[in-house]
């Protein structure tokens, strides 16, 4: 009888599992600490939709980085009375902070801190969008609407009226940059925002298109076009890319290790299987410390971890092959 490598099944099956992947709470939500460093580089077509798709973004160029944290709304001053839906929120550090109420089901945005038109403002969302719904899969969709009351510096207050729509319009593997390659769905998001004052009225726009990856929380690629007019003025059109660093990804020198855990979730044991021979296995917590009291047992392409003891939650597994390359996944321990 021939005997078909272990490996080679579980791949078998990882593929088939992930053709069309399912993207769930448990697997893909932003915790507090989350820090994601994204290239940023001119507009790109974002490609067909539809059920097994390949987008080959391979030919992006990086004009710069951006760092996005998620931190604890609460070190917001006045988040509690401004935001008090709020238990996440996101921020470049510098002139963009969205404020979001995370709930197994839904990322719902709750108030925003930015700039429209160059002016700052600081916005409670009385119905935001939501910018995912869990689970994830192709042909979801949901859509709602858009309304807000808040002051610009300088110019006065504002009303905010508009609606959005989301679709999962497409699943299939997505090419970075380097060639490092993963199964994905794609989310076209679209926004109709109006913004009045008695001086002036300001039309927003977004189309976005967002790719996201299982065990990854922010999305591996996003397509933006946002578009404002206003009675006063030329119209402010920014069409950029956004993009995942390899160190997002566990990318590094060498081969990149393709490994797989199982079972995932897991409560007393998982069982990784790698593609070629593994040097040292981490086991780091939600925050990247290191977990020292897992013991990882290494076997050529075969490592147990044992998980007693730990306290449910997530869980960094990191894999550096024998050439040096490394590769990371989420563990979720039951």
């Amino acid at each position: 009888m021939q005997r078909i490598p272990t490996f080679a099944v579980l791949a078998a099956l990882s593929a088939t599992a992930l053709a069309q992947p399912t993207i769930t709470a448990t697997e893909n939500q932003p915790e507090i600490g989350d820090t994601i460093t994204v290239h940023t580089g001119p507009y790109t077509a974002p490609g067909a939709a539809g059920n097994g798709q390949t987008w080959d973004f391979s030919g992006l160029t990086s004009g710069g980085t951006r760092t996005w944290t998620y931190i604890d709304p609460a070190t917001y001053p006045n988040a509690g009375t401004l935001f008090p839906t709020a238990n996440i929120a996101m921020t470049d550090g510098t002139t963009d902070t969205t404020f979001l109420a995370m709930s197994g089901s839904a990322l719902t945005v709750v108030g925003e801190d930015a700039a429209l038109l160059g002016f700052g403002y600081t916005a409670p969302i009385a119905q935001g969008p939501d910018l995912m719904r869990w689970p994830a899969t192709l042909n979801d969709s949901w859509s709602g609407p858009i309304s807000a009351s808040f002051d610009i510096d300088g110019v006065g207050p504002f009303t905010r009226v508009g609606s959005y729509t989301a679709l999962v319009d497409g699943a299939g593997t997505l090419v970075l940059p380097g060639g490092e390659s993963m199964e994905v769905i794609r989310v076209r998001f679209k926004s109709n925002e109006v913004n009045a004052s008695t001086l002036v009225t300001v039309t927003r726009k977004k189309e976005i298109y967002s790719f996201h990856t299982r065990f990854k929380a922010h999305p591996v690629v996003r397509i933006i076009a946002d578009t404002l007019s206003s009675t006063i003025g030329p119209s402010l059109n920014t069409l950029t890319t956004e993009w995942l660093d390899v160190t997002e990804l566990g990318v590094g020198e060498g081969t990149i290790p393709a490994f797989l855990l199982a079972p995932n979730p897991a409560r007393d044991l998982v069982v990784l299987q790698a593609e070629h021979p593994v040097r040292t296995v981490a086991l780091c917590d939600a925050a990247g410390r290191t977990v020292p009291t897992v013991a990882a047992r290494v076997q050529g392409t075969r490592v147990e971890l044992g998980l007693a003891g730990l306290r449910p939650g997530l869980y960094l597994v990191q894999v550096t092959a024998a050439d040096g390359g490394r590769a990371t996944r989420r563990l979720v321990v039951e």
